[in-house]
Parts: structure tokens; C-alpha cells; sequence
């Protein structure tokens, strides 16, 4: 028996980091992967290949993602499950695209667990389909099996057949439902109507649709569902078919992965993958609108003192203060409002490291500004700490790079924060660090010193000398001083401070 061939799916983005990483991911978990740059480009991997599920960024150079869209879904055109890419995060883009026949939604930075997640579940309802148009005798029994509702919608007459099935999901008897098609937004949980709604005005147009949404029950609890519909080909008037799947404990799944492998259990502040992810996204924006952006990271002084001392447990509740404090203080606030407000310019902070907090500040004024923020943070750590039966009072240090002065990749602009935070622990009196090159230099001087030394050491290059000391009453030499000297073999001999 032949192995049937992988789901082909075909991102399409105009940012090559974003496809390059997209295709890596998702090959990775056993999928075909295609990409394309703009329109042009997805309209030839079409025309040639068998794409299952198209990934399309809303943000397009030439033709934006909305009017290719579109013009999937005209008529005639194969059904095609679309997942928009977008960090636009606005009611009106979400209904223009529902209206034009997006499937569903994935907002940037990727959460890629989550993505592939989606993807399973969106190319497994795109089967499910197929599988009811082709078999509707066999319904009844798959949908009790899969806990799948079935409806059909003529628009026409507003008149809805829904299966048995349907209502169980909703927790209703057919006479408490409603009959007309817009009588689902009752049960719909509020924050998601106006997205329904948008879904069901572009459908009674005979646009088809894939969302998950919520619904309440009469007894008060929330479930997830995925609703698909799409138009029935024939007959005089138009005709939807839709199905609906509970997918609650799916979602709690994914709400759990996410939670575990984005976010710091102790302080409940993302981690060092969430925060690296949000600097990419950030600094991919910086690049498209010549804009700048900040990155500090703050490490707590002889912090292990206090685990040492007061031991492990009161070490974890000053962390989670201090993580309070952090995500208190950084209130977002958009660049229109006024720095007088009492927040701070669009901060991200994040747990790096046992002790080690990072912030990450978009759209940036000038550098005393950043600087400023840098001497609120540890204003924020000086402040006193009450644990049971003792009041600890820290400090801290700060390292600070930005974009583009410092680096123009995300990486490389951490790790330039990073640098500087090592300049200001070994500092005595400084404080906050900004990045320079001189840092960068001295930095890899001191780490090919490190290795130099490491090989010297095994090679024996390490000399004793000894220096006398006098007893000028003998006089005689009462005791000497041995001392440890290197003769590098390029660079001479090193003195004992360097």
C-alpha cells in the first residue's frame, strides 16, 4: 500500500526571515512546505502544484493579503483553507478579511507551537469536509463519533436545518436555540460576536469561512468550537453547509504548551525564547519603518547572598517581587500619549536568567532617554523587599544597546546588552552601561587572552620567579616572593593586572 503524500502547505511573506524559519518549523513536523515573496510568486506555486492550506501575510508588497484573498475565493476557484499572517491587531481588518474568505487568524511573533497546532487542526476540518460532501450517509455516525454538529443554511429564506448533534454542542434543545441563522450569536460568548458576525455577513453572500470562537452554555461554562462552512455547489439558490466541532480540551492543550514553553513559571513573566521572539518581530519593524528600538538586561548584585543565606524558598519570593514590580511599572503606553502619563514607551520585560531580567522598548526617542528608563528600573530593584521577619534592600546593574546604532539583528542586539551588563558589573561605581565598541573589542581580547592562557597553562609557558627579601641586619636573604609570570609566545611577556 502506497504512503499517501504529505500536507503541501505555501507560506507567503515578504520577509524572507519569517518564510526561512516557517518552512524550517514546519518540514520539521513531517509537512511539505512551498514559500512565496508576494503574488506573483503564490500564483505560480498554484498554478503548479497541489497546495493544501495556504499561510498568507496580511502585509504584501504590490498585492496586499486581503485582495489575494479575495481573489481565491471568487467563483469557480478550488476550496483552499487560508490562514491570514498578520500583527495587525484591529476589528476592521479581521472583519475586511472575513468578508473576503479568510479561514483563520495568526498574529506575530509566531508562536510556533501554537502555529503548528492550527495548521493540524485546520487541514483536519478541511478532511472532515471532503469527507461529509462525499459521504453524507455516513454523517450521523461521524458526527456522534467526532462530537461534530452539521447545519445547512439556505440564505434565501433565512431557514436553517441544523443535526442533532449541532445543539448538543451548544448545550440547547432545538426550541431554546433559535431558528434563523443569526440566533448562534445569542450563544455566542461576547468578545467573539463581532468576528461571528463578520464571518456569517460575508457567508450570506456565499463566501465560506473557518473560525474558532466560544460559546456559553445555559449553566454558565465556556466551550471552543470550530466552525467551518463553505457553499454547496448547485441548485437554484444559495445553500451553505457548515459543520461544528468542539475543540475545548484542544485548546486547554495548547494553552498549557504555550504557557510551559513561552513563560516563567516562578514570576509568570515570559521567558528568554518569548523574549528573543519579540525582538525579531520588533526588529523586523524597526527595518521596514526606519524606526529604533532598545533592549536592557538587569542583573540583580550578589543575588546568590540571599539564597545562601535566607535560603532557596525566600530567593523565589524576591524574585516574584521583583517581577511584580517590573511588569507593574512597564504599563504600556502608545508613543502618541505623553511621557508625563506615568508609563513607559511600549516596554516588553521578560525573565532571562536566575537574576537576569530583560526590557525590551520599542519605538525609542534618544539615547538619554533610554538611559532614564535604565535608572527607573533600578530604582524600582533599590526599593525595600519585606519577607517574613527581614527587609532585604538590592541593586542592581543594567547594560543597554540599541538599534541600529549598537546592531541590526536580534541576536547580535542582545548579546550587545549582555556585553554592556558585564561592563557595568565590573565596574565600581557605574551603574548603567551603553554598548560601545570599545566593549565588543575589549571583550573578545579578554576571551582570546582566556584561551591563550587555558593553552599555556597545558603547554607549561607559566614561569616562577622569586623576588628576595633582605635582612639588612645580616645581611641575608630571609625569605622570598614567588611570583607567577607568562611569556606569551606572540605577545611578549603579560603583566600580572591583565
Amino acid at each position: 500500500m502506497t504512503t499517501p503524500p504529505p500536507d503541501h502547505i505555501l507560506i507567503v511573506d515578504d520577509d524572507a526571515g519569517i518564510r526561512e524559519l516557517a518552512a524550517e518549523y514546519l518540514q520539521r513536523q513531517g509537512l511539505q512546505v512551498s514559500v512565496a515573496a508576494d503574488g506573483r510568486q503564490m500564483r505560480e506555486v498554484l498554478a503548479t502544484q497541489r497546495i493544501d492550506l495556504l499561510v498568507l501575510d496580511l502585509m504584501l508588497p504590490g498585492t496586499d493579503g486581503i485582495t489575494l484573498c479575495r481573489e481565491l475565493r471568487s467563483p469557480g476557484a478550488p476550496p483552499l483553507p487560508i490562514i491570514m499572517l498578520t500583527g495587525l491587531d484591529d476589528g476592521e481588518s479581521v472583519e475586511r478579511a472575513f468578508q473576503v474568505g479568510a479561514t483563520d487568524f495568526i498574529s506575530k511573533p509566531i508562536n510556533w507551537t501554537l502555529l503548528r497546532f492550527r495548521i493540524r487542526y485546520v487541514l483536519r476540518s478541511a478532511q472532515v469536509m471532503q469527507e461529509l460532501v462525499r459521504n453524507k450517509e455516513s454523517l450521523s455516525s461521524a458526527q456522534r463519533i467526532a462530537r461534530l454538529g452539521s447545519w445547512e443554511w439556505f440564505v434565501t429564506e433565512d431557514r436553517v436545518q441544523r443535526s442533532a448533534q449541532y445543539y448538543r454542542l451548544f448545550g440547547q434543545q432545538p426550541e431554546t436555540f433559535g431558528e434563523r441563522m443569526e440566533a448562534l450569536l445569542d450563544h455566542v460568548y461576547g468578545p467573539d460576536r463581532a468576528m461571528v458576525q463578520a464571518a456569517l455577513k460575508g457567508a450570506a453572500k456565499g463566501i465560506g469561512y473557518q473560525l474558532t470562537y466560544r460559546v456559553v452554555w445555559p449553566d454558565g461554562s465556556v466551550r471552543t468550537v470550530l466552525e467551518t462552512a463553505e457553499p454547496a455547489e448547485g441548485g437554484p439558490e444559495l445553500l451553505l453547509e457548515g459543520s461544528v466541532q468542539d475543540i475545548t480540551e484542544q485548546v486547554d492543550t495548547q494553552r498549557r504548551i504555550r504557557q510551559l514553553a513561552y513563560f516563567d513559571p516562578l514570576t509568570g513573566l515570559p521567558n528568554r525564547e518569548f523574549f528573543r521572539e519579540s525582538l525579531l518581530s520588533a526588529v523586523a519593524r524597526c527595518l521596514r519603518n526606519d524606526s529604533r528600538c532598545a533592549v536592557m538586561v538587569l542583573d540583580i548584585d550578589r543575588f546568590a547572598r540571599i539564597n545562601d543565606s535566607l535560603g532557596p524558598e525566600r530567593g523565589d519570593q524576591v524574585l516574584q517581587v521583583i517581577g511584580h514590580r517590573l511588569r507593574e511599572t512597564m504599563g504600556d503606553r502608545t508613543p502618541a500619549e505623553p511621557a508625563g502619563g506615568g508609563g513607559l514607551p511600549r516596554l516588553k520585560v521578560a525573565r532571562l536568567a536566575a537574576d537576569e531580567f530583560g526590557v525590551l522598548i520599542s519605538d525609542v526617542g534618544p539615547v538619554e532617554e533610554v538611559i532614564e528608563v535604565a535608572y527607573r528600573l533600578l530604582e524600582v530593584v533599590r526599593a525595600p523587599i519585606r519577607v517574613p521577619g527581614q527587609e532585604i534592600t538590592l541593586a542592581a546593574r543594567v547594560g543597554v544597546a540599541m538599534m541600529p546604532e549598537h546592531a541590526t539583528e536580534a541576536d547580535a542586539l542582545l548579546k550587545a546588552a549582555e556585553t554592556a551588563l558585564n561592563r557595568a558589573k565590573r565596574s565600581t561605581g557605574e551603574q548603567v552601561a551603553l554598548f560601545s565598541e570599545e566593549m565588543k573589542v575589549a571583550a573578545f581580547l579578554r576571551f582570546t587572552l582566556e584561551g591563550d592562557l587555558r593553552r599555556a597553562i597545558g603547554e607549561e609557558e607559566l614561569q616562577v620567579v622569586y623576588q628576595p627579601i633582605v635582612d639588612l641586619d645580616g645581611p641575608r636573604i630571609a625569605k622570598v616572593e614567588a611570583l607567577v609570570r607568562w611569556a606569551h609566545l606572540a605577545r611578549g611577556t603579560v603583566p600580572p593586572p591583565e
